[in-house]
């Protein structure tokens, strides 16, 4: 390419923010369904955290998967 630019995403710092994300999610999910399971847990109202701790971890999941595929951006002196 003769004065054009290749744009491409930084994968570590991408990959970085969405194994936090999943992380997050799956703790989230975990500590509802351990709260849950415990008769003396003061917490009582878990299933809306199960459930959006679920979601999280599948967003991420498949945002990870998404890092597969190369990406990159080809501009031209034309723009």
């Amino acid at each position: 390419m003769d004065g054009g630019v290749r744009l491409r995403r930084d994968t570590a710092k991408v990959r970085r923010n969405y194994l936090f994300v999943a992380f997050i999610g799956a703790s989230g999910w975990g500590a509802a369904r351990y709260s849950d399971a415990d008769p003396n847990s003061a917490f009582t109202n878990t299933g809306p955290f199960k459930y959006v701790g679920a979601a999280f971890f599948l967003v991420a999941a498949c945002a990870l998967a998404s890092l597969l595929w190369p990406f990159a951006i080809n501009v031209d002196d034309d723009g």
